[in-house]
């Protein structure tokens, strides 16, 4: 074992590192420090010069989301939010350390979505906590109706490997089984020579696992959180319920919800239903946003959404046949 110190100075905070084990280090890694809140502790910035230029160049050139890492509070968020301004951006915010988790409830509120970054929160936590504190987050996005997106590392081994680790299949149905709603891959893709591959495989692991999956269960686990006092009963959530358990009751392969903001779909969404769910929208961006969430598949009409509309029902049901959906039930409008 090698042992060398390394002083960094940010303002009063000096930072002092030990080589504990001799090993390589690539290029443009960032140094971390556990148990540390970045902005709190260290006095760092999360939103930099160089992120408000590109948050502005990729906002300006049409992105859907901006996903905001080491996110901390929801001053964080809010940021990147007035960076946004009115235009129809959803935010991501990553959680991947103790304040973060300290403000998770905060934190998913203020964002649109949720990134779980376990690369770097695991420098945070004991390895054996990891996957609870993961099922902990998952679950709460569902109860709060937010997305919850599982960040890589999820198949490591494919960036020089044809197939995953049977370690990496189980990590992967397990977050389905959890009810994330997507995974997402990134030095598989991002440098890996089987990206390609690596999709492909992923893509093959999530759909058994959502096939083996027992929706009465998910949907009464659910409800039971939902309908205790300590969660405040919500209109929309009870209509939802209803639609679910009409779906399950009925066996439909489809339920078809109109949306102007894409909330509704996801209400529906969280409680993970058996049917395919189409979000029926007249905005491409929120058609965009709905797409992440689990079993939504969106549909963009030519005019308003009403679901008075007789002529947007008829569209809506005329897309919905066209893709195989024939036994329908129509949950809400908002």
């Amino acid at each position: 074992m090698s042992a060398s110190s390394t002083p960094a100075k940010k303002g009063k905070v000096i930072i002092v590192c030990e080589v504990d084990y001799d090993c390589v280090l690539s290029p443009y890694k960032e140094v971390y420090v556990p148990k540390l809140g970045l902005k709190k502790d260290l006095g760092i910035e999360i939103i930099g010069v160089k992120d408000v230029k590109a948050v502005s160049f990729w906002v300006d050139n049409g992105a859907d989301f901006v996903a905001v890492p080491h996110v901390e509070s929801v001053e964080d968020i809010q940021e990147v939010r007035d960076l946004i301004g009115t235009r129809p951006v959803k935010i991501l915010a990553k959680i991947q350390n103790c304040v973060a988790l300290h403000n998770l409830t905060s934190i998913i509120d203020k964002a649109d979505g949720i990134l779980i970054g376990r690369g770097v929160l695991s420098l945070n936590l004991s390895p054996a906590h990891l996957v609870f504190i993961q099922d902990y987050i998952i679950n709460k996005c569902k109860l709060m109706g937010k997305l919850v997106i599982l960040a890589a590392p999820i198949m490591d081994s494919m960036i020089a490997n044809p197939i995953p680790t049977r370690a990496e299949v189980a990590d992967i149905s397990l977050a389905i089984t959890q009810g994330v709603d997507a995974l997402m891959l990134g030095g598989e893709t991002a440098l890996g020579e089987f990206f390609v591959e690596a999709t492909q495989t992923m893509g093959q692991i999530a759909l058994v696992a959502e096939r083996n999956q027992d929706p009465y269960r998910d949907y009464i686990h659910l409800r039971k959180q939902l309908y205790t006092k300590e969660v405040a009963k919500k209109i929309k959530d009870v209509i939802c319920s209803c639609a679910i358990t009409a779906s399950l009751d009925l066996d439909v392969c489809c339920i078809i919800v109109f949306t102007r903001t894409g909330y509704t779909a996801l209400a529906v969404s969280k409680f993970r239903p058996k049917a395919q769910i189409l979000a029926v929208t007249s905005n491409q961006n929120v058609a965009n946003y709905c797409e992440l969430g689990y079993g939504i598949h969106s549909y963009v009409t030519k005019g308003p959404v009403e679901l008075t509309s007789d002529l947007c029902l008829k569209e809506s049901l005329t897309y919905s046949k066209a893709v195989s959906y024939t036994h329908l039930t129509l949950p809400t409008n908002r």
